[in-house]
């Protein structure tokens, strides 16, 4: 970095303090170099100096230094270690001790002032390294080179940070990084490329491993990807992206085999088999959206089963693409039905359940675009009772589609044979009573 003319400046008896000229640091710069020079012959008295400092509006945030003056020049440091909370400032220079008497005795001290700034870090350069006892120029593009471990912080025997010759390294604390963090690749059979440890004194809320992911940019929406690149090609196994998403498998990320989504919903392309030997359930479905469907089966081939349940190998209940249910055993039966688990109990009315069986026709029919073999029995649901017809939530270009409350017609066709049976009793009594009349007479 080339220095920059700061200012000139004439020091007289009645200076005491003075403002050389403004100089402002870029972020991350923490130290400021000056070099100052004497413009005019040097008096006899060899100690003339003065205190040289960097100020802003905070202050003194760089400290200050004691600094001599020679024809030459000479440069000088002001830095703590610690950025500036105000980068903008300016150079001070406060003429001291013995020279301030000198200038009273009528010899000005004439200086200019150079500075500039950056980061207080050590740089090696030219790269020297050690090896062993002897320092020596370590291969150019080598910033440091030591042939050993290096130990920082903590004790030679638990150092907090261990960089071991071998290539591995231990961190007892936080690891940063503003970039990409690679790691080499594992030609052992038992390594891990990656492995984080939870102390023995951890909790619960202790976190193995984080990542603060902060997405900027559509063009790399992506914060964690897992890639295979052997054979010599490179494709992508898991890709976490910016909404949380699971994403494994498959065209990554425009058609993922499995999809675990951030929201709770999930995807899967292949079988899924629940494999349960603890639990009661082996799958528990919970639906808290009110009248939304809690299980969605469809099979897009059109043909076949949206459900089969199998005992072993057997398939003991099945429901086909058409909407029949098939069972092995044919028994469909409430899961309790106590007269001491029930209230408002009436007996059905037997007189509506005659007029609705003996008005109500059954039919034979197929849906509209379905196979003419897939036969199906029922009433129409404009032809039922009004209090039967029940309105769902589908339509179409003529209104709302409804079906029919086939429990209540169970109902009344059971009620309604309980009443044809007891007009047939009856009426068998009668015969049976005029043909003991008509014998006897």
């Amino acid at each position: 970095m080339p220095w920059q003319s700061v200012g000139q400046h004439t020091f007289l008896p009645t200076d005491r303090d003075v403002q050389v000229g403004s100089f402002d640091l870029a972020p991350g710069q923490d130290t400021v170099w000056v070099r100052i020079k004497q413009i005019n012959q040097p008096a006899e008295w060899p100690w003339s100096y003065g205190i040289l400092s960097w100020r802003s509006s905070s202050g003194l945030e760089l400290g200050s230094t004691k600094a001599y003056s020679t024809q030459l020049g000479e440069v000088f440091r002001l830095g703590v270690g610690l950025p500036p909370s105000d980068r903008t400032g300016s150079i001070w220079f406060e003429p001291r001790g013995f020279n301030l008497g000198w200038l009273k005795a009528g010899f000005p001290w004439e200086l200019s002032f150079e500075a500039q700034a950056g980061s207080g870090e050590v740089n090696f350069n030219p790269y020297w390294g050690r090896v062993n006892s002897t320092l020596s120029p370590a291969t150019a593009g080598d910033n440091l080179f030591i042939s050993g471990d290096v130990k920082v912080g903590g004790t030679i025997a638990a150092p907090n940070i261990n960089l071991d010759a071998s290539g591995a390294a231990t961190f007892s604390g936080t690891v940063q990084t503003g970039n990409q963090l690679l790691l080499p690749a594992i030609t052992g059979t038992s390594q891990e490329a990656f492995s984080v440890s939870r102390g023995s004194g951890a909790t619960l809320d202790h976190t193995a491993v984080r990542i603060n992911y902060l997405y900027t940019s559509s063009t790399s929406p992506f914060a964690i990807t897992l890639q295979n690149t052997g054979a010599g090609t490179s494709s992508t196994m898991y890709e976490i992206n910016e909404n949380g998403d699971h994403l494994i498998g498959g065209p990554l990320p425009a058609s993922p085999n499995i999809s675990l989504n951030a929201n709770g919903s999930a995807t899967f392309k292949g079988r899924v088999d629940i494999d349960n030997n603890a639990a009661a359930y082996g799958l528990t479905v919970a639906n808290n959206g009110g009248s939304n469907v809690t299980v969605y089966a469809q099979n897009k081939s059109g043909g076949g089963y949206v459900w089969q349940g199998h005992n072993g190998s057997n398939p003991t209940s099945q429901i086909t693409t058409s909407g029949t249910l098939q069972l092995v055993n044919t028994t469909i039966g409430p899961i309790s039905s106590e007269r001491r688990l029930k209230e408002n109990i009436v007996p059905v009315d037997s007189a509506a359940a005659w007029e609705t069986i003996k008005s109500v026709p059954f039919y034979a029919y197929n849906f509209i675009g379905s196979d003419a073999s897939e036969v199906i029995y029922g009433p129409m649901a404009d032809e039922v009772p009004d209090e039967m017809r029940i309105a769902t939530d589908r339509s179409d270009d003529v209104g709302v589609i409804h079906t029919y409350d086939n429990g209540m017609l169970q109902a009344r066709l059971y009620t309604a044979l309980q009443a044809a049976l007891t007009r047939i009793e009856a009426l068998e009594a009668e015969i049976t009573a005029l043909n003991a009349t008509s014998h006897n007479q």
